[in-house]
């Protein structure tokens, strides 16, 4: 995410709590130890820039970012 910012590509992480531990789902009688998946993806997921008018040249400069990355 910092090699992305620093090349002024934006990415987010836009679901940094995972469903099961979010308040409004609070009364729901949710097992939680079952989800380690939803723990890690809230945890390594990350949004890439993705939209129609995207160019070949954006998306090629975006993976060139991801390739190089340290």
């Amino acid at each position: 995410m910092k090699a992305l910012h620093s090349e002024n590509v934006s990415s987010a992480i836009y679901y940094p709590v995972p469903l099961h531990r979010q308040e409004v789902f609070g009364r729901q009688n949710i097992h939680t130890e079952n989800l380690t998946n939803s723990e890690i993806c809230a945890r390594e997921v990350l949004s890439l820039p993705m939209f129609p008018e995207l160019g070949e040249e954006e998306i090629e400069h975006v993976s060139k970012v991801i390739n190089y990355a340290p």
